[in-house]
């Protein structure tokens, strides 16, 4: 008589016979597509049976441990897309008619396997004008406005301006006026600052800046019929000497046939604009992550489990 196997042992998905102990009739039902950590003992009258999978459980933590990464890469990728485009469309809710200089400024740092952290910011680097961080910065928390470079530039190295600061006590900051050339975007034009920088010995590069000879080159040239052409607009700072009867501030003076006339332009602040919060940057991110992390994270393991 063949000696009777009351136990089998098997890996993965191998077929598991059962044996009958007592009788001569053997039984063999195949156990076929088994998952998950099995361990199944059976006592009965007459015969016993004993599953061990730890190799198939094994198995199964290495492909989570090769596979759960990639579908958290994912997640976080997906998710802080979605909170960058949140921010996007709340930036265009909360400002007037945002510059798309303003719309970019929100860098997405991609999370990967190696380092599953995926970060949404604002860029705090420009290679011209203010960084988007200076300028977002008090709507984001609130406070005092910060300066401009075109206010830095005014107090630093115009000569006049930096005495007009100094003796009326005022903070430094300036806001439009009624002869500002203001673009889509309710900004004053580049070109405007531009020359009334280099009018007001303000550029950053000094030989950009209007000289007594540059002047007298542009305005005293012929033009193709021989006239002289008219003197163009012309800058200056008010509120001091002969100007002190006007507002602080930075004029225009226009000529005409017979005459000139003067408009304000920029117009010094007394004291600091203050911010109250307006663009809700932290509470934005937040909400999206409690919206959409958990259902990104599904699909995403999904995906990933699925192939």
């Amino acid at each position: 008589m063949q000696p009777v196997r009351d136990k089998t042992t098997i890996y993965g998905a191998r077929s598991v016979r059962w044996i009958r102990s007592s009788r001569r009739n053997r039984l063999s039902p195949e156990c076929e597509k088994l998952s998950g950590l099995l361990l199944l003992g059976m006592e009965m009258a007459h015969f016993g049976i004993s599953i061990d999978a730890s190799g198939l459980n094994d198995r199964l933590r290495e492909v989570v441990d090769r596979k759960l990464p990639y579908a958290q890469r994912a997640a976080l990728n997906d998710l802080a897309t979605e909170v960058r485009g949140e921010l996007v469309r709340k930036m265009r809710e909360v400002f007037d008619r945002p510059t798309p200089y303003t719309l970019n400024a929100l860098y997405l740092r991609r999370a990967t396997t190696q380092q599953l952290t995926a970060e949404v910011g604002i860029k705090d680097e420009a290679y011209k004008g203010t960084p988007a961080a200076k300028y977002l910065a008090p709507q984001i928390e609130g406070g005092r406005r910060n300066t401009k470079g075109v206010e830095n530039a005014l107090a630093r190295r115009s000569a006049r301006a930096g005495e007009l600061l100094a003796r009326l006590g005022l903070s430094g900051q300036f806001v439009p006026a009624a002869a500002a050339s203001l673009d889509a975007y309710g900004n004053v034009q580049r070109g405007q600052y531009s020359k009334l920088l280099s009018q007001l010995g303000a550029q950053g590069d000094a030989y950009t800046n209007e000289t007594p000879i540059s002047r007298g080159r542009r305005e005293g040239k012929a033009g193709a019929k021989g006239r002289r052409k008219r003197a163009g607009p012309r800058f200056f700072i008010a509120g001091l000497y002969r100007a002190r009867h006007l507002a602080p501030g930075i004029w225009v003076r226009y000529p005409f046939a017979h005459g000139w006339a003067i408009r304000p332009v920029l117009l010094a602040a007394r004291s600091t604009p203050q911010y109250s919060q307006r663009f809700p940057f932290y509470e934005t991110a937040d909400e999206v992550v409690d919206t959409f992390g958990d259902e990104l994270l599904r699909q995403a393991i999904e995906r990933e489990f699925g192939s």
